[in-house]
């Protein structure tokens, strides 16, 4: 187990259960499945690294707040694009936090890892909702 300071971000796609109960199975799971892609491609432009998948969600780990911040953002633009074509609007919400974490076998533990799941819970669809110590640690990058 090793510390480190990271920047945490959780993502939840917004009425993604009942999304499931009014559609057939397979064409939930299509659904659901479908902003997967934009998400790890927002991912991947800021360098970030995917830790698990929730479901209906995903907790990414950066190097820095800056990344974050600029992941949550290209993750909203992105999904907002691709609902533009697609038959079920898709919500968003984010979710980012920091500090110093315990990482253990590509996981990750800690205060920051909590404090990441709480604003993305609180958030509305669209929205991307940070604790307070990410724009100080992110400084004039944010």
């Amino acid at each position: 187990m090793t510390t480190e300071n990271v920047a945490i971000l959780f993502t939840d796609i917004v009425g993604s259960t009942e999304l499931s109960q009014r559609l057939t199975a397979e064409v939930a799971d299509d659904v659901r499945r479908g902003p997967f892609s934009v998400l790890r491609q927002a991912i991947a432009d800021t360098g970030g690294t995917e830790v698990k998948n929730l479901g209906d969600g995903v907790m990414v780990v950066f190097a820095s707040a800056s990344a974050a911040l600029d992941c949550g953002v290209a993750m909203q633009q992105l999904v907002e694009r691709s609902n533009r074509g697609g038959a079920e609007a898709i919500g968003l919400r984010v979710g980012i936090s920091g500090g110093e974490v315990d990482h253990e076998e590509d996981d990750y533990f800690g205060d920051p890892v909590v404090e990441a799941a709480r604003p993305c819970a609180r958030c509305t669809s669209g929205q991307v909702l940070a604790a307070d110590i990410v724009p100080a640690m992110a400084g004039r990058r944010s």
